[in-house]
């Protein structure tokens, strides 16, 4: 169990389920359209070459 007073440097969730609009997201976090179109699709290509995806 986490103490409530748990700090994080990072938090990793899967955008690939479509819960969120992630285009949207990744647009924003990068500062813009074409910085998020680029970072999701470095984001993808790191994700896909993990192998399966379970």
């Amino acid at each position: 169990m986490l103490s409530p007073m748990q700090r994080y440097d990072a938090i990793l969730f899967d955008l690939l389920t479509a819960l969120i609009d992630s285009w949207s997201l990744w647009n924003r976090v990068a500062g813009g359209e074409e910085p998020g179109r680029k970072w999701r699709a470095e984001y993808l290509r790191l994700t896909y070459g993990c192998g399966s995806y379970a």
